[in-house]
């Protein structure tokens, strides 16, 4: 994966590592997963969610944790925000901290982008706002991230249409 940053995280023999833009080491080969944000990117400015053995977490550009807790699943970093879930497979959001913000009360959620997170509640999504507002209601029968201001959704007919941020000029 390439990232803005300039780092890459790359895997072999079933681990992952990261390497710096001149393709050296940063760290061993020691992570055994790795979560993608939105962008396809693993890194977002200084963070990383990666995982070992004992779960998921966040790392810094030298592939320092930022924190020791560690989540039971756990998706890419974007806007400050990291989706994470409890041991009983509900999803929310924590911090760079590693604190829990939004709690795990969730089917499924997504990566925020655009200032919203897609979040599955009662079989249907919707999108919420990093103070747990829903912000448009659960309907959808899949919810894709926003992208400048736009998002692709799919109704309970399984027809495609894309939603656009009627205040995204205001972000």
């Amino acid at each position: 994966y390439l990232n803005d940053n300039g780092l890459i995280v790359v895997q072999k023999d079933g681990k992952w590592a990261v390497l710096d833009e001149e393709l050296k080491p940063v760290t061993d080969y020691i992570f055994t997963d790795v979560a993608v944000n939105s962008k396809g990117q693993v890194f977002h400015n200084n963070y990383a969610v990666v995982a070992d053995e004992r779960g998921y977490y966040l790392i810094n550009r030298a592939g320092q944790p930022y924190f020791d807790i560690r989540f039971d699943n756990a998706k890419g970093m974007e806007e400050g925000l990291f989706a994470v879930a409890d041991s009983s497979g509900r999803w929310g959001f924590a911090n760079e901290k590693g604190e829990i913000v939004v709690e795990c009360q969730y089917e499924d959620a997504c990566s925020f982008s655009n200032r919203l997170a897609a979040v599955k509640h009662a079989g249907e999504w919707g999108y919420i706002n990093k103070y747990n507002t829903m912000a448009i209601e659960p309907q959808f029968q899949q919810a894709f991230p926003f992208l400048a201001g736009y998002c692709l959704v799919t109704d309970d007919l399984g027809n495609y249409r894309i939603l656009k941020l009627k205040y995204f000029d205001l972000f």
